[in-house]
């Protein structure tokens, strides 16, 4: 994430969309994109995808609070990247609140 962006909102859209540029870019979007739901092997294609999305989540209290979150209370996460983008923006918001105080 590029810290740079003062907007949290922004921040996390950012993310989420030079993930995807980056994927169409090196032609990986039979691997880890999402798709039609119907193809065979979609669960495993989303949860690669989110799994990676949550692997690069900087910085570093962000990812392991969302981590905490996908493995305890929203497992729902680990294979639908819009409730992974609704939940790293909600904690990301918490963070800027905090730090901005």
């Amino acid at each position: 994430m590029d810290m740079n962006v003062d907007d949290c909102d922004a921040r996390v859209f950012q993310y989420f969309q030079a993930f995807t540029e980056i994927v169409v870019d090196n032609g990986l979007q039979a691997l880890i994109s999402g798709g039609d739901v119907t193809k065979s092997g979609y669960k495993a294609r989303m949860k690669a995808r989110c799994s990676i999305l949550v692997e690069n989540i900087q910085p570093t209290m962000l990812r392991e609070k969302i981590e905490h979150q996908i493995k305890h209370e929203r497992r729902d996460c680990k294979t639908d990247d819009a409730a992974l983008f609704d939940l790293i923006l909600e904690h990301a918001r918490v963070q800027q609140r905090f730090h901005s105080q």
